[in-house]
This record gives C-alpha cells, sequence and structure tokens, in this order.
C-alpha cells in the first residue's frame, strides 16, 4: 500500500499540491481495496453491511501517518480528518473536492462508491446504540457496568442485587482467570437475570499484549523504593531473589528488575518516557545496554514501584500485535457469549 511522503516535518508548511497528493494517495488506497471491503461487509448481517465497509475505510486510513496533515487541513478550514470516523470516504471525498476548488481545478472522480455521509451515519450510530444497549430506556439514563471478580462466579443472588441496584452491563476481564471461571461467572449471571427478569449485556474484555513489572517469584516484597531521582534497571535476564533481597539492605546499591515483555527494551533509547502503574510512578530512559536499559524515576506517588503494574510507553511503536496467541485462543468463546468486544 502506498504512503504518504514522510520527509514532512508535523509543523512544515506544506503547499497545496502537496497536500492534495497526499490525500488523493490515501483516496486511491481505500478505493482499491473495496472489492476486499465488499467481501468482508457481505459476510456481516445486512443491518450492519454499510458500517462495516466504512469500518474497513477506516482502518485503511488510520494505516497510514495523518498527523502531518492535520494543521494544514485545519489552516484551510478543511477537516483534519481527525475525527469523520463514521464517514470515512465521503469525508475524505469532499476534502479533495475542496482542495481542487482551492486550486481553481474541478475535481472529476468519476467513482460512484457506495459510502455512509454524515446524516446516515448520525444515523447509524444513533440505531446501533437504541438496540445494543435496550432502546426503550430513557436516552438520558446513564449505563452502569460492573467488571466481575471470581468471588462472584458462584454468587447469583449478589449479581441479582446489583442488577436491581442499577448494574444495566456485565464486564469480563478475560485477561485474568480462565474459561472455567468464566463459564461460571455467566451461569451466576444467567440465574441473575432469570430472577430480576432483566437483559444485561455482556461486555468481555480481551487482555491484549501486557507489559508488567516482575520481581522474583520467591521474593516476599509487593514493592521496591522508588523515589524521584533514583535509578533502576530493566534487566533482560531472569533477576536472582538474592541479588534483589541484597541490592534492598544496602542502601545506594543499584536496584535490578524484570518486565513481562522483555524484548520490548529492545525499542527504549534515552529520553523516552516511561509510565508505571497508570501514571503513579513515572520515568525516563538514560541509558539502554546489552544487559538491559537504566532508567530514572521523575515521578512517584509514596516512591514507590509494586510488583506486577503496568508499564506504558507513549508514543513509541513498540511492534507488538494487537491480540495476543491467548486473546485469538479466546475469540471463539467470547463471539458465542459476548455481546461487546474490547
Amino acid at each position: 500500500m502506498s504512503t504518504p511522503p514522510r520527509n514532512l516535518e508535523k509543523n512544515k508548511r506544506v503547499s497545496l499540491r502537496e497536500l492534495t497528493a497526499a490525500l488523493e494517495t490515501i483516496y486511491r488506497d481505500i478505493l482499491a481495496c473495496e472489492a476486499h471491503s465488499e467481501q468482508v461487509a457481505g459476510s456481516v448481517h445486512p443491518d450492519h453491511h454499510l458500517s462495516a465497509r466504512n469500518l474497513m475505510r477506516y482502518l485503511i486510513l488510520r494505516s497510514h501517518d495523518l498527523r502531518i496533515w492535520h494543521d494544514p487541513l485545519s489552516e484551510l478550514g478543511l477537516s483534519s480528518l481527525r475525527s469523520g470516523e463514521g464517514y470515512v470516504l465521503s469525508n475524505l471525498h469532499r476534502v479533495l473536492e475542496h482542495l481542487y476548488r482551492l486550486a481553481g481545478n474541478q475535481w472529476h472522480d468519476g467513482h460512484q462508491e457506495q459510502w455512509v455521509g454524515f446524516r446516515k451515519s448520525r444515523e447509524l450510530l444513533e440505531r446501533n446504540t437504541a438496540v445494543l444497549f435496550d432502546q426503550k430506556k430513557p436516552a438520558v439514563e446513564p449505563e452502569i457496568m460492573v467488571t466481575l471478580s471470581k468471588g462472584l462466579s458462584d454468587r447469583p443472588d449478589e449479581l441479582a442485587e446489583m442488577i436491581r441496584a442499577g448494574m444495566s452491563i456485565t464486564r469480563i476481564n478475560l485477561a485474568r482467570n480462565n474459561r472455567e471461571t468464566w463459564e461460571k461467572m455467566l451461569e451466576s449471571l444467567e440465574k441473575a437475570t432469570a430472577t430480576t427478569g432483566r437483559n444485561i449485556p455482556i461486555y468481555m474484555d480481551l487482555g491484549g499484549p501486557k507489559i508488567r513489572t516482575k520481581f522474583p517469584k520467591d521474593f516476599e516484597e509487593q514493592w521496591i523504593p522508588a523515589a524521584p531521582g533514583s535509578k533502576i534497571f530493566l534487566q533482560r535476564e531472569r533477576v536472582a531473589t538474592e541479588d534483589l533481597k541484597q541490592a534492598l539492605e544496602h542502601s545506594g546499591q543499584d536496584i535490578a528488575i524484570n518486565v513481562s515483555l522483555p524484548g520490548v527494551l529492545n525499542t527504549l533509547s534515552p529520553g523516552d518516557q516511561l509510565s508505571f502503574e497508570d501514571g503513579k510512578v513515572r520515568a525516563v530512559v538514560e541509558q539502554s545496554t546489552t544487559a538491559g536499559v537504566w532508567i530514572r524515576i521523575t515521578e512517584s506517588h509514596r516512591a514507590r514501584l509494586k510488583r506486577d503494574k503496568g508499564m506504558n510507553i507513549p508514543g513509541r511503536d513498540l511492534g507488538l500485535p494487537s491480540l495476543t496467541k491467548k486473546d485469538i485462543e479466546n475469540l471463539e468463546f467470547v463471539c458465542s457469549r459476548a455481546d461487546i468486544v474490547g
């Protein structure tokens, strides 16, 4: 698939000709995949045919780096393509029409593809939302989603109480537990809905790739000190329990830990920002070596870093797939039992 020029800096002024050529390239890429989009759309329910084709177009659109075109489009008073995900092809088509007019030309596209316009996209969104969240309920009524824990897998009475109290969506986190436990959760939910007479949509949340802090299994402490200014070594090889204990016993000695996906360390460079535990701990990469990566803590809530907590690397392409092997194995189960997938 062709891509627009990458040698333009985000804030550099772009000529009208460059802008038009880049967006026309994207437009042609979408049209080139229309036959495949139609084939995919034919495999879904007829009610969602248009939405499926629009989704395929959106995926192609987002495969391009649009950031360098946002500001030039906004300066011209046109759609910056930041939104319009509900009507991708018509939005791009209108933008190109205006760009040609600004250049004193007319755009003769010649294609008559079936697309979703702005008004139709709003109609589809409202209709699908009403069906998904029970159209009998007032539109202003908020939804209350409750994540099921393992402890609720055999307590249908408690689930029934939650439903009566306002629970309207149930969430199952597929990053935790296993299929046997999820089945028990669903059985309890079925009993609870039968008791209350209410239908509760099931939202299943796929785990996806998770980067987490890892300590040795037999290391008893649940956290390590992480005061602002302190340094931690993210080690590629497994950290020994005794080494971590000695580092904590001797003040000033370097502390090393592992991460659940050590391969991501290969993508880190000095200056990269890291975020742990939903931003409670922040750090910056200072040095990358063959043995691992040195980071310096810049912010820390309670000056500690806990085990098995998430690590995020904003702005860095880690080369990780959206779905893990476990996610793919769970898809058949998810498709047979879930109303919503995330």
